[in-house]
């Protein structure tokens, strides 16, 4: 089963066990968060399904931060898992413990009960500013986070590389 998330608000999932002639897209229900609601809206996101669960993590992207009430990149994870206490089509938001860096752009997958999350933030200042690698770990048993690699590069004014046909 693929589930997407066209909003925050609007979630749709298609089942891929069927035969592909019968497979429909079928509007689901995303309830929130008894204590935290929903995630607020925002890109620059990843949406990681856990495997051998009807999980689905959220983390961080570029959007509003309720807690700072300013717009950049987040820290939130979200974990989007399907209820046995709705009826069909029935998925609950839960809020999970913060990534200890922001995640602008950044890639994640699961493997063994683990989410790996690698970002490489680019903080610009004219011309040249650092960039930010860091390589997480999120125990899905625990949660808790763990920083496995944290690397600061300088980054330089990109350069042009010439060649017969023109420049690059």
């Amino acid at each position: 089963r693929i589930s997407v998330v066209a909003s925050l608000s609007d979630l749709w999932e298609l089942d891929l066990t069927a035969e592909p002639h019968a497979q429909q897209w079928q509007q689901a229900t995303a309830f929130p968060d008894d204590m935290d609601g929903t995630p607020s809206m925002r890109y620059n996101h990843s949406m990681t399904s856990v495997a051998d669960s009807s999980r689905i993590i959220m983390l961080g992207g570029v959007g509003w931060d309720s807690v700072t009430s300013t717009f950049g990149r987040l820290s939130d994870a979200w974990e989007l898992a399907r209820t046995p206490l709705a009826t069909s089509g029935g998925y609950r938001w839960r809020r999970l413990a913060n990534c200890p860096v922001t995640l602008g752009q950044h890639g994640a997958t699961e493997h063994e009960s683990s989410l790996y999350v690698h970002t490489l933030n680019y903080i610009r200042d004219q011309e040249i500013g650092p960039a930010n690698g860091v390589l997480l770990a999120f125990d899905l048993r625990t949660e808790r986070w763990n920083v496995l690699v944290s690397v600061a590069t300088p980054v330089s004014t990109p350069q042009l590389w010439s060649s017969q046909d023109g420049v690059y």
